[in-house]
């Protein structure tokens, strides 16, 4: 303990100390069956950011240690998401029925003048005292971290119809579209045409029990668009999203109780590669009928990989990847049209909010083979330099210290210089119009 402390202090010192080396501490720290050492590397690093905690609360809550979780959300509260982490706190306590203990958060985040709408409806709740509580969500300044997430937020609260999840998505909409779009800003959501997709291809999803419930994995939740679209889109459906960034978790679980589904939404904070074992542990009553692919595509094959071998995915399982030609997933779709145990199918669309760029959705349907036939393609050299050069837009993309941004422009350039190399490979999107289909093949 005592090399980590002076480790700790050495690495979180004012003039050195990097957030990402933060991170990836925290994140193996975090692998440790004792968390005490991950704990010291935190409190000696006070302004780690959402991204760097999200390890440390992903272990918190896949090991139900409710009071360091809600620690941590304590941690977030003063780090510049003020009420919309008391909101994902009080909501915890919610859902572990520690009403008494969620009206006393509410009681003092009031005082501090952390309340928002949303902690109104969960005062009413509790069954909380009724008297007049000033709801303010504090905007963030230009530049500082989810800037742009947090405004979607308050504009959702101020805009859309509580309760209403169809009002709820199209002011999210509306916001990319007519408020982020003029200014060259890009809102990350499948939005408009590929919200059709989505919809459409979730009504093919095979349904689990006597009740009918269509069970959906969402991998990238980001800030719960999809999430609510997905709960909406059909009866009986239930959403269960992972996301790595603790403040887009807060945002997401925030918008999903808006629009009254957070009893069919459940958003786990994680990376994948942490979350999807633990899944395969703990809900092996649970397979999914459907599967909606919205991180780094670099990661669609290995995730799916380990959905297919803990046997998660129903037989007929309808997988939905988005951005698979921008920034595109090369290898992925690869092995989904080559690999021998899907039908895939790959629909054109209008990136939502981005003018004149194409982008791609691959709807793919899971009749797995028998181990001994199933047939694990290798992409070829091209199909992998594809891969690296997606990989590079994307960082660029998210501003991680290579180069500078990515314009409209340039994507739309990138998405068709994409589209041509893939072709050479027989990877093309289908007829516009052309039905989707279950048969094998």
């Amino acid at each position: 303990n005592t090399c980590i402390e002076n480790s700790a202090t050495v690495l979180c010192e004012e003039d050195s100390c990097d957030d990402g080396v933060v991170g990836m501490a925290l994140w193996a720290l975090s692998q440790a069956d004792d968390l005490s050492l991950a704990w010291t590397l935190v409190e000696h690093a006070p302004a780690a950011s959402s991204v760097s905690l999200g390890a440390l609360l992903s272990a918190c809550e896949r090991r139900g240690m409710l009071d360091e979780e809600l620690r941590l959300w304590d941690r977030l509260c003063h780090h510049g998401l003020h009420s919309v982490a008391m909101n994902a706190k009080v909501l915890r306590l919610f859902e572990v029925g520690k009403v008494d203990s969620a009206r006393m958060e509410l009681q003092a985040a009031a005082s501090a003048g952390m309340f928002d709408k949303i902690s109104k409806a969960l005062w009413h709740v509790c069954g909380a005292p009724v008297q007049h509580v000033p709801c303010a969500m504090r905007l963030p300044a230009f530049g500082e971290p989810h800037e742009k997430e947090l405004r979607l937020l308050a504009h959702v609260l101020q805009h859309a119809q509580m309760g209403d999840a169809a009002s709820v998505c199209q002011e999210v909409e509306r916001f990319g579209r007519e408020i982020l779009a003029p200014a060259g800003q890009w809102l990350k959501i499948a939005g408009a045409e590929k919200a059709d997709v989505l919809v459409e291809a979730l009504r093919t999803a095979p349904t689990t029990g006597r009740a009918g419930i269509c069970w959906v994995l969402e991998v990238g939740t980001y800030c719960g668009y999809s999430a609510v679209r997905m709960a909406m889109s059909r009866p009986n459906c239930h959403v269960v999203s992972i996301e790595a960034d603790p403040a887009c978790v807060a945002i997401a679980r925030s918008i999903a109780a808006f629009a009254g589904l957070s009893h069919v939404v459940t958003v786990w904070t994680g990376h994948s590669q942490d979350v999807l074992p633990w899944l395969s542990m703990t809900n092996a009553a649970t397979r999914f009928g459907a599967l909606f692919l919205d991180q780094r595509g670099a990661r669609f094959s290995t995730d799916l990989a380990v959905l297919e071998a803990s046997g998660l995915l129903l037989p007929g399982a309808v997988v939905i990847a988005d951005n698979v030609l921008k920034p595109g997933a090369p290898a992925y779709l690869w092995h989904m049209v080559y690999g021998g145990d899907y039908t895939t199918h790959i629909v054109s669309v209008k990136e939502f909010a981005m003018p004149d760029t194409e982008d791609w959705m691959s709807v793919s349907y899971y009749h797995p083979l028998h181990p001994e036939i199933l047939r694990r393609a290798t992409p070829p050299l091209v199909i992998r330099r594809l891969e690296w050069e997606a990989d590079r837009i994307r960082m660029r993309a998210q501003a991680c210290g290579i180069g500078s941004g990515v314009g409209f422009s340039e994507w739309s350039r990138f998405a068709k210089d994409m589209r041509h190399r893939l072709a050479q490979f027989d990877i093309a999107p289908i007829p516009s119009g052309a039905p989707w289909k279950r048969e094998k093949k």
